[in-house]
Parts: structure tokens; C-alpha cells; sequence
């Protein structure tokens, strides 16, 4: 009864989907009085936090009498999204391809910052890090692929509507699409 005032009260005040929503109650229930059947329960949320992750709740449990008790406890908030994670274990400095990417429902009690959710903003970016079989994708951790490599004979080309100038060099950088290497 106390998870569902919980999880209701957190439907009604966030945009998140019914049934994305699991409490769970690290310390335990506290104990109720028997008789509490008919009551109804006010619940509030304690104003510091998120309601994501580790938080205090205030439950008034009100009876037909008008006669009320408040607890105060302590619940585990969890969200669950549709996320992009890695299929297999990646290495760094790896292109990403659409086989490296499955979607699957993941559960969180701290939304990462820059969660990538798409396998479209994913695919064709270079891995900054190794990841493990089922790890997330953030913004971070991903940058531009590179086109060119230390060492590599490049083409260069100066082209303007009175001289065009083509030569070979030898790249000093690295380098991704659009950057300037030495």
C-alpha cells in the first residue's frame, strides 16, 4: 500500500510513463497498525532531491476519524528507460556500426548526464574508452571518427577562382572530418 501511494504520487507530479516507475525500501517498511485498511494516505515528498534515486518521503495516514499518524522513511526511487547499449565489449578508438548497438530497457536510479538513447547519434562515432557487453553510450565517451592518420600521405589542395595549387605532404596529426592537421 505504501510502495503504490509512493509510485502513484511520483506518476502524478513527473512525465514519466506509467509502469517506468519501481520504490523499493532499502531500510524496510515501518510497521503499521493493525485497523489501517480504510485509511487514506497522503504522501509528500521531502523537498531537497530528485525524486530518482535515494530519497525521504513523508506519509500522513488519515483515518475516518480525522485522526492521523506521519512516518517518515526512506525510499529508492528507480526510472527505467529504452536505451542504446553496446552489444559486445568494444575497445577504445573503435567506429562504432549499427552491429555494435542493441536497445534494451535499463533501470536507473541516477540518469547519467548526455545519455545517448538513439543508435542513430551513436553509429559512426569513435569510442573514447573501452566499454563492456551492455554498458550505455554518453556524449562523452564519443567523439568524431578519424579520417586521417599520423604518418599518412595526404593530398593537399588550395583552390580558389584564380589559382589552384594540389600537392602531396605527410600528415603530423591525426585527424577527423573538417579539422586542420599539421
Amino acid at each position: 500500500q505504501l510502495q503504490g501511494a509512493i509510485t502513484r504520487h511520483i506518476e502524478r507530479h513527473t512525465n514519466w510513463p506509467k509502469g517506468t516507475i519501481r520504490v523499493s525500501f532499502p531500510y524496510g517498511l515501518p510497521e503499521l497498525p493493525p485497523g489501517l485498511e480504510n485509511s487514506t494516505l497522503e504522501v509528500k515528498k521531502n523537498p531537497k532531491g530528485e525524486f530518482v534515486g535515494n530519497s525521504s518521503w513523508s506519509l500522513k495516514i488519515r483515518q475516518k476519524d480525522n485522526a492521523y499518524r506521519q512516518l517518515s522513511l526512506s525510499a529508492l526511487v528507480e526510472v527505467s528507460r529504452e536505451v542504446a547499449v553496446s552489444s559486445r565489449p568494444l575497445d577504445r578508438g573503435k567506429n562504432i556500426s549499427l552491429e555494435d548497438i542493441t536497445v534494451q530497457k535499463k533501470w536507473f536510479s541516477r540518469l547519467p548526464q548526455e545519455l545517448l538513447t538513439e543508435p542513430g547519434s551513436i553509429v559512426g562515432k569513435r569510442l573514447l574508452r573501452s566499454l563492456r557487453e551492455g554498458s550505455t553510450f554518453t556524449a562523452g565517451m564519443l567523439s568524431e571518427p578519424l579520417m586521417l592518420k599520423k604518418g599518412k600521405v595526404v593530398k593537399i589542395v588550395y583552390d580558389n577562382e584564380f589559382l589552384s595549387i594540389t600537392s602531396f605532404g605527410l600528415a603530423e596529426d591525426e585527424g577527423t572530418y573538417g579539422s586542420m592537421v599539421r
